[in-house]
Parts: structure tokens; sequence; C-alpha cells
């Protein structure tokens, strides 16, 4: 899937999974905007996606360490594990941020990356978009009283939903592992192809809203 259909893709499912317990606009908006970001994450394993061009250099070099350590594109960070484990860093991140520095660091870069990843998909032009993502990230993170208990589950949504979401293509994901290394292939969609254009991406574009107009 296109990095626009999966960002799509994972504020949709935050909307539906979250609409019922979530009233205040701020919150839902805030928890869309990280489950969109999140959902562009997993292809840091991937040099040319949007995630890894997110930041220039520093995203490209967060890629090299991925792709080493997972082995590859659609491995470990497509699986069911790779989103859990995400999800349990951002976790202890939030919980611990205010006595770790460790903790805070991680947050801070987390929501960096996820923010850049969106606001590249805006195509604004030249570094406004990586230093409105850096302030962005900052001020989420450190802004006295900002709530950030829905931040991994926002973020564990988002990256469900792109494992999903690639598994609706051809060549699959390994969702299992390491329980199993099969593909899950839910459908044949080409990647970019008219089906994913036309239907897929407007379709989830659609679902974001739809909860909140039935």
């Amino acid at each position: 899937m296109r990095g626009i259909t999966h960002a799509l893709m994972g504020a949709a499912a935050w909307t539906w999974a979250t609409h019922n317990d979530v009233n205040h606009p701020l919150i839902h908006v805030t928890g869309a905007v990280v489950a969109a970001g999140a959902a562009l994450l997993p292809d840091l394993d991937h040099e040319r996606s949007t995630a890894s061009q997110s930041l220039g250099p520093i995203t490209y070099l967060v890629h090299k360490v991925v792709h080493a350590i997972t082995g590859g594109h659609r491995r470990f960070t497509h699986s069911l594990a790779g989103c859990l484990a995400l999800g349990t860093l951002a976790q202890w991140a939030v919980d611990h941020r205010t006595t770790s520095t460790a903790a805070m660091i991680t947050l801070v870069v987390m929501m960096v990356i996820l923010l850049a990843a969106v606001t590249r998909l805006a195509r604004i032009p030249g570094w406004i978009d990586e230093m409105l993502a850096a302030a962005a990230g900052a001020v989420l993170v450190i802004w006295p009283g900002m709530d950030l208990h829905r931040i991994p589950v926002a973020i564990l949504i988002g990256m469900i939903a792109h494992a999903l979401g690639d598994a609706l293509t051809k060549q699959g994901v390994p969702f299992f592992w390491p329980l199993s290394k099969a593909k899950l292939v839910l459908a044949q969609v080409r990647t970019g192809g008219r089906l994913e254009r036309w239907l897929i991406t407007p379709a989830a574009a659609v679902a974001i809203v739809a909860p909140w107009v039935a």
C-alpha cells in the first residue's frame, strides 16, 4: 500500500476503535494523527518509504538500523509481535517520561519521526515539515498536563492497520511471526493500482469521519 493509504487506514482504525470512548475533539484528533503517523512506521525497513525519508539522513540512519535488525522489508515490523513491541516501548516511555531521561528522549524521538512522516505526506516544501514535526512532537510530549496515556494505543492501532493493509496485497505479511513464517494474504491488491487508488484510499478517508456523522 502507498503511504497515504496507510496513513488514512491508521486514522480510520483509531476512529472506529475509540469513537465511543473519546469525546474530547483535541484528544480524538491527536490520536488520529498519531495513528496515521504510526501507520507509516513499519516501513522504516524500506529505504524509499515515507518514514525512512521523513527526516533526511536521520531517519535514513534509523532505516539502516531497523533493516539490519529485522533482516529486510515486510518482516518483523509487519508482524503482530513487532507492533506489540513498539506499542510496549511507547507505553514504557509514556509511563516513565517524568522520571527517566531515556524514556523522555525515546518518546520525543518516536513522536517526531511519526509526525514528520505525516507532514511529509502533506508535501510541505523544504525543511518546514521537519521543523513542524520536531516542534509538534516536543510540545506534545513536554507540555504540562498533556494527557498522553492514549498515545501507545494510537501507535499500536496504526501499526496493526499498516500490517493488515499490506496483507491485502499480493506479497502479504508474516503477521503471526514468530509463531509462523507463513505470509498472511487477505487479497490480491496491487500497490498503487486502480483498486487501491480509487476504492481503498477513498474508503479509508470516508471511514475517518463516518462514525461522527452517522
